[in-house]
This record gives structure tokens, C-alpha cells and sequence, in this order.
């Protein structure tokens, strides 16, 4: 039994000291901002806060990039079937003669016999001697002959002119093959060309009902069969380099406090600033100070601490300079508006008798609310018996230039808690009952003139009988009230009363420590380790139970403070009467990993 007393005072105590910790002033006398991490560098290149390298993992065939998927490619042929492909598709004809499209096919104009003209062509020849040589001659024998051309030209058909060699003998002559002849030619009279579309034929190589195709009958069309490793990276491969800073990208570097003191009567603030290094000590916060600016922008004197005199907001800024400190996390700000708030100590009756000075000089002489002979007027106030009580003594005071020696000012009233001046003009009577703590005292100094506070006594007036009869009818009323709680409290102060009494409150006190140990049972507190190992107080959460089993979530806030991505659970009483071999889902934002949970339990996520 004391073994499990010892767990369960642990986790009281450190949760009444995490509870503690996280309280602020209801009056807001604190204010806090966090200077967030910016990581620097870059995750391709090793350095800066990227310095722990993640090595390639090949993906799971059909998840990522390294697995190629291999689709079913279908056997045989379209055209020829086989293979995939089993149905037969009858060819049908499409289209229409009068156009273009489907099985029809235009039909050129191609020019026949009636489409040309026959002409004749008149031609003329004649020769011409370019150089003579000697040569043999079958009629003359041995003799100089001429070298010519023979030029033919033709007048009609457009042919133009031909020309050949020819050389003939001078005796004999070329009379022979000069002259002119005839020839007949064609001539296209047709206005049609060979685009000209006379009309539309079928084009196609089938016959209605003829198997025009084969589709695919495996019911494989799209399907992955498979997939073929194509990524060319091995293990010793660096994809990139994670942060192994310890801190995350806006995470919180350090946490700027501001604490507010009032003083001097409440008439100034001090806000005194200070920073906590969250950082494990990679960023060195020694050198930064602070510069404090108010609603307006002007700058107010002061580093660590500035003291002001009047209501607002004000705001601070972190001077410091460093690649990892996100620049727009250095500021801050603390609405001061408890100064002159009355009800927190006033002004004090020192500033009174400042004040009171004014009067010295005589020049407000007669003022006051005081009457012709120097007398304080006082309202008498009915006193609650027949029998007057005593007289008080007369009080002797200055009343020259219409000044009190002890107040300050005759227009300046006391309040008797604070000492304020509150300004009505007159004395509250209840600082000079007789017999109080000023009888006998001499409140405004020895003067010429004696001032002197008259209380007349007046007896009470005896009620009427309408006032009698109401009060018996409300006397009967609140008789009436009370006579179910006398009648229960007479009942409880009985034997029975206080059985049942007691049982109601050992059942009540049984459910209240029911609903502890359950609250407890859940309960997990969480540690952080920072560079060195050392474990920090992060916070609290609560095991849940979800349908795929317990889950355990590291808030949010606690993940921002945190100085690593390291972790101690204190899991408490979270194994009273569970399976110890039993699995807890652990979550922090979109990561989640699994442990076997143990008194203190380690977790890297």
C-alpha cells in the first residue's frame, strides 16, 4: 500500500508545483512574449542548423518517387487479333457520296481524249556552215566539205527551235534537208485540272459485315502489374539534412518577461523587463537590451527598466541581432492603467499637506466652508437613543487665510482609510466622536480664533402603530423562512439525522476520490531534455482512449517550448490496472510514433 501512496504523492506534488507555475497576477501585473528560432542555411547543403543528413530510404512500391509502375501492355494484334485481343468488330461503312468523311474518299477529274485538240504545226529549216574540213564525198571523192547545224523552228505548236549537226559535201548541196514541213499536235481544251473533285467513291478495303477489327478482351486495359525500381540511389545516399539545432522553425528561443510594481501611492509603475534563455544556450541573449517607446512613438529612457507616471500602453522592443531570431518576434507590449485607481491605497495624506501650502500666504483668507464667527459647519446627525451622549471638546485652531495647519486646505475633506483629500468641503463628524482616538487633540494648531464643532443630541421619536404592525407581519415572515431550516437542522442534531449525515458525506467524499484517482489514472506528465541532456517540467496531458487504442498528445504549447524534440513521459498512475505490455500512441502535431509505456518512458518525435 505505501508503495503506491509514494507514486501518488509524486505526481501530486508535481503537479501542484506545474499548476503554480503557470498562475499570473489577476491584477496583470506580468506580461510575456516569446522571441521565436528562425532555422539558417540550407536543407541541400550540410551546416547552420542543418547538420544531421537523411540518408535515401528507398519508397514502398506504389509510394513515392523510386518505384516505377509497370502497366499491362496487351499481346496480338488489332488488325491480325490474337493474343488480347478476342472480339471481332464488323466493319460498317460511314460516311455519305455526297462529302467527305468515313469509308468515302474524293474522286479527282482525269483528262481523256475529249478533253484535247489536234493542231498542225508549221516548220521551217535551214542550214548553217560553221567551218569546212576535209572529208570523203560518195559522189566526189575526196573533197572539202562543210561543217554545219541544221536549225528546224517550230512557228505553232510552241516546241521552239532544234537544232542537230550537219555537214554535207559542196557539190552536192544541202538543198535536200532545207526547206519546210507540217506536224499535228494536241492541245488541252478541258476547263477542268486533276483536283477538280468529281464526286465521292468508297475508299475503304472492306465490305459491309467484313471484320473491319479486334478489340482487347483481357480486361487488363490500364491495369499496374507491377513496379521496376528506377531510382538510382543507394543508401549511403543524402537526400537532405534535417535541423539538429534542438529547436524548431518558431520555436520559442526565449521568453521576455515584463513584471509591473506600483508605487508611491500608486501615482507611478515600474515595468522591468528580463529575458530567459530557452535556447540551451545556442544563442547568446547577454548583449541584447531594450528600448521602451509609449503610444505615441517617442522613446523613453531606460534599459532594463523604465518607471512611468501615466496610464497606457507601452511597448518593447528586444535590440539584438542574430541570424536565428526571427526579427519580428523582438517586440512586445503592457497596458499600465492601475495608476490614480482609487481603492488601491489613494493618494497618501502627505500630499495633503503639499497641497495644503497654498493657503499660507493669506491671500485665500475667509475661504473655507466655515461660517462668519469661525465656526465649522457641521449637519447634526440623530443619535440612536433618548440620552445624549457627551459634548466634544472644543478644538482651538488657526483659521488665518482660510488655512488648516494639519489638512492643507478647508475645501479638502479626509478620508479616514486613506488619507485623501476628498474634496466636499466639510469634516466627516465620525473623526471627532468623543471618546475616539482625536479627543483631546489640537487637529489645526493653536490660533487667535476658537473653532468649535456643536453636536445638538435629539431624542428618538417612538414609532407609530403602523410602524409596529408592519414590523410584526415582517418578523412573522421571516419566521416562516426559517422554519424549514430549523426544521432540517433539528432533524440532522438527531441520532438518525447524523447516521444519515455521515453517510452522505463518506458517499459524497467516496466519489470525490473516485473521480481523483481517475483523473489521475490519466494523467501524464511530460519533461523535456535540452542540450545536455538535462530534463525540464514542459507540462501535463491526458492519455485518451481512442478506437485503435490509448493516444498521448504533446500540446501544442508544450511543443513550442520545448528545447529538443526529446521527451520524458512521467506516466504516474496510467499502468494501475492496465497491461503492462500494453501500446500508446504517441502524437505531436502530424508525427505519431509508438511505445511501450513505463513508469518514466523516453520518446524521440
Amino acid at each position: 500500500m505505501k508503495k503506491k501512496i509514494i507514486p501518488l504523492l509524486i505526481v501530486l506534488a508535481l503537479l501542484a508545483g506545474l499548476l503554480s507555475s503557470g498562475v499570473t497576477s489577476n491584477a496583470g501585473t506580468q506580461t510575456a512574449f516569446y522571441i521565436k528560432h528562425h532555422h539558417i542555411g540550407s536543407s541541400t547543403i550540410m551546416g547552420d542548423c542543418y547538420t544531421v543528413p537523411h540518408y535515401h530510404v528507398h519508397s514502398e512500391p506504389g509510394q513515392g518517387d523510386c518505384y516505377t509502375p509497370r502497366y499491362h501492355e496487351h499481346e496480338g494484334s488489332r488488325t491480325e487479333g490474337g493474343g488480347c485481343y478476342t472480339i471481332i468488330v464488323p466493319h460498317f461503312h460511314t460516311g455519305d457520296p455526297s462529302g467527305p468523311g468515313g469509308c468515302y474518299v474524293p474522286k479527282y477529274h482525269v483528262h481523256t481524249g475529249g478533253c484535247y485538240e489536234t493542231r498542225s504545226c508549221f516548220v521551217s529549216r535551214q542550214v548553217f556552215v560553221d567551218y569546212r574540213s576535209t572529208g570523203y564525198c560518195g559522189y566526189h571523192g575526196q573533197v572539202e566539205m562543210c561543217n554545219g547545224r541544221l536549225v528546224s523552228t517550230h512557228h505553232d505548236c510552241g516546241r521552239g527551235p532544234d537544232e542537230e549537226g550537219y555537214d554535207y559535201c559542196p557539190g552536192c548541196g544541202s538543198s535536200g534537208v532545207q526547206g519546210s514541213y507540217n506536224h499535228d499536235y494536241s492541245v488541252l481544251i478541258c476547263p477542268k485540272t486533276t483536283s477538280y473533285v468529281e464526286g465521292y467513291v468508297l475508299g475503304c478495303d472492306h465490305e459491309e459485315g467484313d471484320v473491319d477489327h479486334y478489340d482487347p478482351g483481357c480486361g487488363l486495359e490500364g491495369v499496374i502489374e507491377g513496379y521496376d525500381l528506377t531510382c538510382t540511389k543507394t543508401s549511403s545516399t543524402i537526400d537532405y539534412y534535417e535541423p539538429g539545432c534542438g529547436m524548431e522553425e518558431g520555436g520559442n528561443a526565449a521568453a521576455v518577461t515584463v513584471t509591473k510594481t506600483l508605487s508611491n501611492g500608486n501615482r507611478t509603475a515600474t515595468l522591468k523587463a528580463q529575458i530567459e534563455d530557452l535556447s540551451g544556450g545556442r544563442i547568446d541573449f547577454s548583449g541584447a537590451s531594450f528600448k521602451w517607446t509609449d503610444d505615441s512613438g517617442q522613446e523613453i529612457e531606460g534599459d532594463d527598466s523604465i518607471t512611468v507616471s501615466e496610464n497606457g500602453n507601452y511597448f518593447i522592443e528586444v535590440v539584438m541581432s542574430h541570424p536565428e531570431i526571427d526579427p519580428d518576434s523582438l517586440k512586445g507590449s503592457l497596458t499600465v492603467d492601475e495608476i490614480g485607481r482609487s481603492g488601491s491605497g489613494g493618494q497618501s495624506g502627505s500630499e495633503g499637506e503639499e497641497n495644503g501650502n497654498e493657503g499660507e500666504n493669506g491671500t485665500d483668507q475667509g475661504s473655507g466652508n466655515t461660517d462668519d464667527d469661525g465656526y465649522i459647519n457641521v449637519t447634526p446627525i440623530p443619535l440612536p437613543s433618548a440620552t445624549p451622549t457627551a459634548t466634544p471638546k472644543a478644538i482651538t485652531g488657526s483659521n488665518e487665510g482660510g488655512r488648516n495647519d494639519h489638512t492643507g486646505e478647508h475645501n479638502s475633506s479626509w478620508n479616514d482609510d486613506t488619507g485623501d483629500e476628498e474634496g466636499d468641503g466639510t469634516y466627516g463628524l465620525s473623526r471627532f466622536t468623543p471618546g475616539g482616538p482625536w479627543e483631546g487633540t489640537d487637529l489645526f494648531g493653536a490660533g487667535d480664533d476658537d473653532i468649535k464643532i456643536e453636536v445638538e443630541a435629539k431624542k428618538a421619536d417612538a414609532p407609530n402603530e403602523e410602524e409596529v404592525n408592519a414590523g410584526v407581519v415582517e418578523d412573522n415572515k421571516k419566521s416562516d423562512a426559517k422554519g424549514f431550516l430549523g426544521a432540517t437542522s433539528k432533524f440532522l442534531s438527531t441520532p438518525a439525522g447524523k447516521v444519515i449525515s455521515i453517510g452522505l458525506s463518506t458517499a459524497l467524499l467516496g466519489g470525490l476520490v473516485f473521480i481523483l484517482l481517475f483523473f489521475l489514472r490519466n494523467l501524464i506528465i511530460i519533461f523535456n531534455k535540452d542540450g545536455q541532456m538535462k530534463m525540464h517540467l514542459a507540462g501535463i496531458t491526458f492519455a485518451r482512449l481512442s478506437e485503435d487504442g490509448y493516444v498521448v498528445e504533446i500540446p501544442k504549447d508544450v511543443a513550442q517550448r520545448a528545447y529538443t524534440n526529446r521527451y520524458v513521459l512521467y506516466m504516474g498512475l496510467f499502468l494501475l490496472g492496465r497491461d503492462k505490455d500494453i501500446d500508446v500512441m504517441v502524437v505531436k502535431g502530424d508525427r505519431q510514433t509508438m511505445i511501450n509505456p513505463d513508469k518514466l518512458t523516453n520518446v524521440v518525435i
